[in-house]
């Protein structure tokens, strides 16, 4: 059994450890205005040790004495009555204090006695006192503690850096932690799409908005002092919770934020090319090697200062029409990654913003090779195809699923002729005629381009929107043109120009309308149809993850797109596979042409 401390140590300790926190209290320097705008600060113990050596004398039991900021409260902790079981019992107190939004520091001053009830040997037990600072630049705790022996004498006094935790010389201790308010930072990029406000719920404003920079890279700095983690990226909402109340000075904190998008793991390098490396003429350039060594993420910085709110908008400035198409890419790229799109960890995705494809037939056109993805510049007086939302999403697309089942291979996109006007692409102008939404192809590409399309829809709406949008970006083929759209007669019919505003989700059974006896061809339109409605949130709906293990279950062949859909039943339940196989019927994308 330990001996005790005698009966008057503890009000001398007492008195002495309220002398020191009356000294502390006056090192913390609080001004009028500071104090008007206060938020909580919460220290919490959230856990304790009593499974210590003083097993003779009555139930174990902390008795803490604690000081946060000056304010101080005395608790007796939950015990321990059978000393034999005696071990570390939850626990989980708080102590919550206002705080000025610019003090930067908390003092914080934790006595701790062992409670002998009833008094065995003359008294309580003191363990251990621990005088602490709590950083809120970097959330550590530091400073130092004294622990006692049985007699009441000082055994050691040391300092402890980041510590979580105290412990005395006889095992007894607790752990804590500190919670703060944050300060919430919510930055945007610069943006604004052509292809906006056609009923989409995701970046819907007309002209100049702001969208949220979701997954930028950030540094927060206080003067030359940096307030974040390495690899710090801001959240899906673009935002960042700073754990810190410390005056950011004159010049207020500096957030530097960077088109490298970063999500669980993944990285998606946004980059502008310099002019003469890339793709398109004059420069005329298709060599990767030279792209990746002259190109560079964007950065830019705003000034950022805490007030009574505890959420803060940045609006970094970009400016340059290269900048501007990096900004409008990441936008994009960041918006896709909000909607949980599936980008494994350890992938890294290159977007070269305002360069056209490196290859000679497509240097103007946006495209996607692997997990690089070109975003083409503006041409034939139209706006750069950063502007054009739906195509960035669609070629992120193509990328997410390249990365995810790298054998789900095209063929080549060979024009089919002999068909009707509106199951071929004759009529588009303003980009490749290879393929478009309405016609028809073979069933590695066409499976490809509609799953594209199904990305760009997923994108800019969500799943429990009840008329997903989808805005398309080459011309579409109509029998009559639209009020208020821009039309070209072609055929007898009438070439709409884009961007061109339609459903995602409604069946449009274009091929099985329109283009009778090709039952083994499909369109991207019935295709993008498909794989929205079968990854609705319902029984037996497919995630994204479920699609690529279909594409991956191919192998090194191309299925038809029966097989294909069949192939549903060896990487699902049975339930799922037949619900996958029966909308493929009902979409138009399986061998079944009658219209329903």
């Amino acid at each position: 059994m330990r001996n005790h401390a005698p009966l008057d140590l503890v009000p001398r300790l007492f008195v002495r450890w309220t002398t020191v926190l009356l000294c502390l209290a006056g090192l913390v320097s609080i001004d009028a205005s500071a104090q008007a705008q206060t938020v909580p600060f919460r220290f919490i113990i959230d856990g304790q040790d009593i499974s210590g050596s003083d097993a003779v004398c009555g139930p174990r039991q902390l008795s803490v004495n604690v000081f946060v900021n000056g304010v101080g409260e005395l608790r007796n902790f939950p015990g321990c009555t059978n000393p034999a079981a005696c071990g570390s019992p939850g626990t989980f107190e708080v102590y919550q204090v206002p705080i000025p939004v610019s003090q930067a520091s908390v003092p914080i001053v934790i006595d701790i006695s062992e409670r002998d009830d009833p008094l065995c040997g003359g008294g309580d037990d003191h363990i251990l006192t621990a005088n602490l600072t709590a950083d809120l630049n970097t959330g550590n705790i530091n400073g130092g503690l004294i622990t006692f022996k049985s007699d009441g004498s000082v055994d050691q006094s040391t300092f402890l850096v980041a510590t979580t935790s105290v412990t005395g010389l006889d095992g007894f201790g607790v752990s804590f932690r500190i919670e703060t308010t944050p300060t919430r930072i919510c930055s945007t990029w610069p943006a604004a799409f052509v292809d906006s406000g056609f009923g989409e719920s995701g970046l819907p404003g007309l002209g100049p908005q702001r969208a949220p920079a979701s997954f930028a890279s950030v540094v927060l700095k206080k003067g030359t002092s940096v307030l974040t983690a390495a690899g710090q990226a801001l959240d899906a909402e673009g935002c960042l919770d700073v754990h810190t109340f410390a005056a950011p000075g004159p010049g207020g904190w500096t957030l530097e934020q960077t088109s490298v998008l970063r999500r669980g793991g993944a990285t998606v390098d946004v980059r502008r090319v310099a002019p003469g490396f890339r793709s398109q003429p004059p420069s005329s350039n298709f060599d990767l090697g030279l792209k990746f060594a002259n190109s560079s993420a964007l950065t830019v910085s705003t000034v950022v200062r805490p007030g009574a709110s505890t959420t803060i908008g940045a609006r970094p400035h970009v400016s340059g029409l290269d900048a501007e198409d990096v900004a409008r890419s990441a936008a994009v790229v960041g918006r896709a990654l909000r909607a949980g799109l599936p980008l494994a960890a350890g992938s890294t995705v290159t977007v070269f913003a305002g360069d056209g494809c490196n290859s000679p037939g497509l240097a103007t056109d946006s495209c996607a090779s692997g997990s690089i993805l070109f975003v083409g510049p503006a041409t034939a007086g139209l706006p750069p195809q950063s502007q054009w939302k739906f195509i960035v999403a669609h070629e992120f697309g193509h990328v997410l699923q390249a990365v995810a089942a790298a054998d789900a291979r095209g063929e080549g996109y060979p024009i089919i002729n002999g068909l009707p006007d509106v199951c071929e692409c004759r009529h588009v102008t303003v980009a490749n005629q290879y393929h478009c939404l309405q016609s028809l192809e073979q069933p590695g590409d066409v499976r490809k381009e509609g799953f594209a399309q199904f990305i760009a829809a997923r994108t800019f709406n969500d799943v429990t929107d009840p008329n997903p949008t989808f805005v398309y970006y080459k011309e579409f083929l109509v029998p009559t043109c639209p009020a208020g759209a821009t039309c070209t007669p072609f055929n007898g019919g009438f070439s709409q120009f884009p961007p061109v505003g339609m459903s995602a989700s409604r069946p449009a059974l274009w091929r099985n309308r329109n283009c009778a006896g090709t039952p083994s061809l499909a369109t991207e339109f019935d295709w993008m149809n498909f794989y929205w409605n079968v990854t609705l949130p319902a029984p037996n709906s497919v995630s994204v993850e479920q699609l690529f293990a279909v594409d991956r279950a191919q192998g090194t062949t191309i299925a038809g797109n029966d097989a294909f859909l069949a192939l549903a039943a060896t990487v699902m339940p049975m339930a799922q596979a037949v619900a996958f196989q029966v909308a493929g019927d009902r979409f138009g994308v399986s061998s079944d042409t009658s219209v329903r």
